[in-house]
């Protein structure tokens, strides 16, 4: 059994998005097609300029620092880190969508969603936020 790669997330802004969706891998010889990276965005409600991004970079690190090197690119960090300042309230804005979402399909109680801080890891802040590593 293979270990399926990490993803590494991001906090995006709207051109950030668009190029990560447009991303492509290298061609080893000029007759193979590129194929796409394995990612996705996620809009974030109440934030119509951020997007929530993730992407398995597979050892195209390079590809991977030109990328993070964009304006409106924040990496969210390992999963044992601190979540960025920045990254609290658009994965407070997703907690608060994902809850309401799971109280109505009856799937868990009345409560308050759960409350992102800076002090979350960011594999906390992401659980919170329904968004499961």
């Amino acid at each position: 059994m293979t270990t399926p790669a990490p993803e590494t997330r991001y906090l995006l802004s709207t051109e950030a998005a668009a190029a990560l969706r447009a991303l492509r891998t290298p061609q080893a010889h000029p007759q193979d097609p590129p194929t796409q990276f394995a990612c996705g965005v996620s809009s974030i409600p109440d934030h119509p300029e951020l997007w929530l991004g993730s992407i398995v970079w597979a050892g195209y690190w390079r590809m991977q620092e030109d990328f993070e090197a964009l304006p409106g690119v924040t990496p969210l960090g390992d999963p044992w880190d601190p979540v960025p300042a920045a990254a609290v309230a658009p994965l407070q804005a997703l907690a608060d969508g994902h809850h309401g979402t799971r109280v109505s399909e009856g799937r868990t109680h009345g409560k308050a969603a759960p409350t992102v801080a800076v002090a979350d890891t960011v594999a906390r802040a992401l659980r919170k936020a329904g968004q499961h590593q």
